[in-house]
């Protein structure tokens, strides 16, 4: 499968938490994502047929990737070797994925070099988060007063403006619900949703 730089850029947003397992990009389908306790960070798209990327030494044809977790940086590796945004032919713009025993790999080619970078698979429970299907669909009437976390909100902004957003349509703004908000760039659509994802299990009290 090919996976474009936009959905390897997504990896800048990741931050260092002390929950480990937020601390990864996930390939999951044609979505791409990334997510700490106060945002979201999603894109989905529908990348050129495969069949035209040039064939890789050491890459394989891959299938849609089911939860794959990429470490940050790999991801930043891989859009470091990726030829340049102008280069003529756009499919080369993508990265070629394919999963090997262990390994994950991922190829890139301007025609005239190869590069193929690999991670050892991580095989662990996804972080529990809502559904993204419902946060989408969140319904409720707009609000004058809304308290919302600025520096979280700033980051997921200069997301919007990575992905070369020029315009983004806020979804829902509801009270004491997240913020959606969306963007479309060619076939790719991008999502940040902004206030605590991630609810934690409360301590239970200690027993006397």
């Amino acid at each position: 499968m090919l996976i474009s730089r936009e959905k390897f850029q997504l990896a800048k947003n990741i931050e260092k938490t002390r929950y480990g397992d937020y601390e990864y990009l996930y390939l999951e389908g044609n979505r791409a994502f990334v997510i700490n306790p106060h945002f979201v960070l999603f894109i989905e798209d529908n990348p050129p047929d495969e069949e035209d990327f040039p064939v890789l030494e050491g890459i394989d044809f891959g299938s849609i990737p089911d939860k794959v977790r990429v470490k940050k940086e790999t991801a930043l590796k891989v859009l470091k070797n990726l030829p340049s945004k102008k280069f003529f032919h756009e499919v080369l713009r993508y990265a070629l994925f394919c999963e090997k025993g262990d390994y994950i790999k991922f190829g890139m080619t301007d025609l005239d070099d190869q590069q193929v970078i690999s991670q050892k698979r991580i095989d662990s429970e996804y972080p529990a988060f809502r559904s993204f299907d419902k946060l989408t669909e969140v319904e409720g009437e707009l609000v004058d007063h809304q308290e919302l976390p600025v520096d979280y909100l700033l980051k997921v902004l200069k997301a919007f403006q990575d992905f070369g957003a020029e315009t983004i349509a806020v979804r829902k703004f509801i009270m004491n619900a997240p913020v959606v908000m969306t963007a479309q760039k060619e076939q790719m659509t991008m999502t940040g949703v902004v206030t605590p994802m991630i609810q934690q299990e409360e301590e239970a009290p200690c027993s006397t």
